[in-house]
């Protein structure tokens, strides 16, 4: 009887493959290794490239970019930050990643790291939220010379529980651990708009996602008051919120937001705390 090893191939999003093996071949970090039943223990990085394995006398490879690789004499664990069949890849965007990719390569900057654009033009990807957020608390912090001022602004009981539509557009790109991005924020009022520049940074410890993001100092208005157009200013927004994740578009959760740096009113900083439901999709280029 032909000896086998466990094999498990896990991506963030799923788990791709879990059975018993002949052989394996992983894309390790000084080359490609072989690993068969009973191999010494081993923990290697991956780098981008194929893996391969055995399985009753017939071979099925796996594209991976980047991970770990842990081997133990009867077990061989695969994490990879991305990890696809053959027959789950787009043919038509591989394609034009290779075009991209022979263009890196006829670059004349020593500096390119080919492999890392390759894998950096892969996970890219456009995101677009559509959100809408309830305020719960409106509050402002005052600072001076001689006092130290936090309150609340109890202006929800004068006018009610009311509802802001928001949205972002962005171009998210993963960093390590974490997913960063820019792109452009802003929120509606139906008959007056405002969109500024974001930058963000957000990780993902499903089904929690944790968001940060600061944006500001440039703000474009549309609407019916038609002079305000675009606008530079010296106020930065700084955003936090964590929600919980039901399916892989929609958010339930709660954040803050604050407003810094507005001119005429140093040392006043106007805040909100506000519950959020929000759908967050993405389109790979």
């Amino acid at each position: 009887m032909t000896e086998k090893i466990e094999l498990e191939i896990v991506t963030p999003e799923q788990l791709l493959f879990s059975g018993e093996v002949e052989e394996v071949v992983v894309p390790g970090s000084e080359g490609y290794l072989g690993i068969l039943p009973g191999h010494a223990p081993l923990l290697s990085e991956l780098q981008i490239g194929v893996i391969s394995y055995r399985q009753d006398s017939q071979e099925t490879k796996v594209f991976c970019s980047r991970g770990f690789v842990e081997v133990l004499p009867d077990r061989v664990s695969i994490l990879a930050e991305a990890a696809e069949l053959p027959d789950q890849i787009d043919v038509e965007q591989a394609r034009a990643h290779q075009v991209q990719a022979e263009q890196l390569l006829r670059s004349d900057d020593p500096d390119t790291d080919y492999a890392q654009a390759l894998l950096d033009l892969r996970e890219a990807q456009i995101r677009l939220d559509l959100a809408i957020e309830v305020p719960v608390i409106l509050g402002v912090k005052a600072e001076s010379d001689n006092v130290d001022i936090n309150e609340s602004i109890n202006v929800l009981n004068d006018i009610g529980t009311f509802v802001l539509p928001t949205g972002m557009a962005a171009y998210q790109f993963p960093v390590g651990p974490v997913n960063a991005g820019i792109g452009i924020k802003g929120y509606s009022l139906l008959i007056e708009s405002v969109v500024w520049p974001v930058i963000y940074a957000e990780l993902d410890l499903s089904p929690f996602v944790i968001h940060a993001n600061v944006g500001g100092l440039g703000f474009l208005w549309f609407g019916i008051i038609p002079d305000l157009g675009f606008r530079t200013s010296s106020v930065l927004i700084p955003e936090f919120h964590i929600a919980y994740k039901f399916g892989k578009t929609f958010r339930l959760g709660i954040g803050a937001i604050a407003l810094s740096g507005i001119e005429g009113l140093e040392g006043i900083t106007p805040y909100s705390v506000y519950l959020t439901g929000r759908f967050s999709i993405l389109f790979d280029e």
